[in-house]
């Protein structure tokens, strides 16, 4: 295991020291590559286990690589997660907020506890909380509405 981390890191390096110079910068993917971390007994609160994070990781072993052989180097990680949650919003999601606040509000006001607002055949409904997180979500990669 330790070997195949070696390999894998020195030559996502190496490439780098060719790619690199003081003008120019460098992007790594990282996929799939959770295998090289220690596996872990911790669990969430769903029972799931708990990965470690192979990007901050990769990062550590870029930075221990370049300072080794004397090379200043700044590696920035940029976790994917908050790529999606960064975009700008547009009209559409001011306006489907606005009126997904104004249904909890009116909600609300007649006497509803324990509901969320949803969208269900393009009408607004209450729903309530326990029936709503009572099963996973599940979204098929392959459907339409993922792509």
């Amino acid at each position: 295991m330790e070997n195949m981390l070696a390999f894998k890191i020195h030559a996502s390096t190496r490439k780098l020291k060719f790619q690199s110079s003081p003008c120019i910068h460098s992007h790594v993917d990282i996929v799939e590559m959770q295998d090289l971390l220690e596996k872990s007994n911790l669990t969430d609160a769903s029972g799931n286990v708990m990965v470690g994070d192979i990007g901050v990781y990769i990062q550590q072993q870029i930075k221990r690589h370049f300072k080794e052989i004397g090379v200043p180097a700044d590696v920035k990680y940029i976790d994917p997660t908050y790529m999606i949650r960064a975009c700008r919003t547009n009209a559409s999601d001011a306006i489907l907020c606005t009126v997904l606040g104004q249904n909890a509000v009116h909600g609300a006001f007649a006497g509803y506890s324990g509901i969320t607002v949803g969208i269900c055949n393009s009408r607004y409904v209450y729903l309530p909380i326990p029936e709503v997180i009572s099963s996973p979500r599940v979204v098929d990669p392959n459907s339409r509405m993922w792509h």
